[in-house]
């Protein structure tokens, strides 16, 4: 499995096949190698695998029952099924689902339910392959060296599903025969050409739907560039003549070249969406405060944040900041009675001006008793901040309610921590605030 996790690692497409496969790959390394009961892995958690510590050349992870020691190549594993296969079964479940914060998923989002089945079934189909393999070539005769054809693929379950396996001759498993590995072998660029036949052919690639996939690939490719190249900074819908311009400027595209009818298709304005303040999807969030692609981690000097499990795009809501609406009086005098902890008051003006506070102070809230909300968790930065606050008066079915939501400020990547900017400088302090020079970062 190590050139999957390599096309992981380098954003490369893998098929869902696939990454079911790896994902089974991982489990088995936690059950087989490091002997874990179904029911540890099961239980295993986001905020666990955030929290693992480096120790010596391995990362030690705090399960249920104990911990377990990783190498280095298993976290690696691990790591990429969390980063980008993780969030896509994420992205899949519904609005009524609920991860509880399980780092293994089934490709509907939901816990997974069965990780010995998924195992057997990888062991299965490993074993078949074994089956299928051809005969190994005859012994050489006495004095001749031949060096043995290594295996680059799948060395890795060679070496963990043999045990269970019986005894077969090791030769050269075939090349994987999905669009990643064609891609690997004949990149799509903008200038470059598409392979000859012969090539395809003599890389195993007989169907030729591979090559016409590459040639719609980079045609997609020049459409947006050229779009990009088109539009001015005012953003407006470039007239054609600039656009067949920009095409006639690439002297080096004789074939697949775009039209200008394509490009003007492809053209989308730019467009900041707005919140809908109806949308009952955003509206259960913040009532069952279930927001999805979040987790708390625990950061050395700063105690705990919060981070994206999943992609956010820029104006995408990520979560709220939830708690007890009062009047700004009330909560300067709870304000007044806080001595020696942190303040968890937002003050804000809500609709017409009204001068309120949210009080998230008490943790975990009566409403969610069981729920670690995460507004409350998110960490200060003037400089790195990458969502906002935004005050918005949602229609919930027991009427009209004050709320504030975090707005993602530009993309946020996996493993992100969500920072936004509390407002305060040490010169708020005073003399006193001389050495908070974190407030300023």
């Amino acid at each position: 499995m190590g050139g999957v996790s390599d096309r992981l690692s380098q954003n490369k497409e893998v098929p869902p096949k696939t990454k079911t496969d790896f994902r089974s790959f991982c489990l088995a390394t936690l059950m087989w190698v490091h002997r874990l009961g179904p029911a540890i892995i099961k239980e295993l958690k986001v905020q666990e695998w955030n929290d693992r510590v480096t120790e010596g050349e391995g990362v030690i992870v705090k399960v249920s029952k104990g911990s377990v020691k990783l190498s280095q190549k298993e976290e690696h594993w691990l790591d990429c099924y969390f980063k980008h296969i993780r969030p896509e079964y994420l992205k899949a479940q519904a609005p009524e689902g609920d991860d509880r914060d399980r780092f293994f998923l089934g490709a509907s989002g939901l816990p997974l339910r069965n990780p010995t089945a998924d195992v057997q079934r990888l062991r299965e189909k490993y074993v078949k392959r074994l089956q299928e393999r051809p005969t190994p070539p005859p012994k050489p005769q006495t004095g001749m060296v031949v060096s043995p054809p290594s295996s680059a693929v799948e060395e890795e379950p060679t070496q963990m599903l043999e045990r269970t396996s019986p005894p077969t001759p090791v030769v050269q498993l075939p090349t994987p025969r999905f669009w990643g590995a064609f891609e690997d072998l004949f990149p799509v660029t903008l200038d470059g050409n598409p392979p000859t036949k012969a090539q395809v052919t003599e890389a195993g690639f007989e169907d030729r739907s591979y090559y016409y996939y590459w040639r719609r690939l980079q045609y997609k490719l020049r459409v947006q560039y050229i779009v990009e190249q088109s539009t001015d900074r005012t953003g407006r819908k470039p007239p054609a003549a600039r656009v067949q311009r920009a095409i006639a400027k690439e002297t080096a595209w004789t074939t697949n070249v775009p039209t200008v009818d394509s490009v003007l298709l492809a053209w989308v304005p730019c467009q900041e969406p707005s919140l809908d303040t109806n949308d009952p999807l955003l509206i259960a969030s913040v009532i069952h405060q279930k927001w999805k692609g979040l987790a708390v981690k625990h950061f050395e000097g700063k105690g705990k944040g919060v981070i994206a499990t999943m992609i956010f795009k820029k104006n995408q809501v990520v979560c709220d900041y939830h708690g007890e609406v009062v009047s700004k009086q009330e909560g300067e005098q709870r304000l007044e009675t806080l001595t020696g902890e942190p303040s968890y008051l937002f003050f804000f003006k809500g609709k017409g001006g009204e001068p309120l506070c949210i009080d998230a102070q008490k943790f975990p809230c009566e409403c969610h008793p069981d729920k670690e909300t995460f507004g409350r968790r998110l960490n200060h930065s003037r400089r790195k901040n990458n969502v906002r606050p935004q005050r918005v008066s949602l229609n919930c079915p027991d009427g009209p309610r004050e709320c504030v939501l975090f707005i993602a400020l530009r993309h946020i990547a996996i493993n992100e921590e969500l920072l936004w900017d509390y407002g305060i400088r040490r010169a708020s302090f005073g003399g006193e605030g001389r050495d908070l020079t974190w407030l300023d970062d």
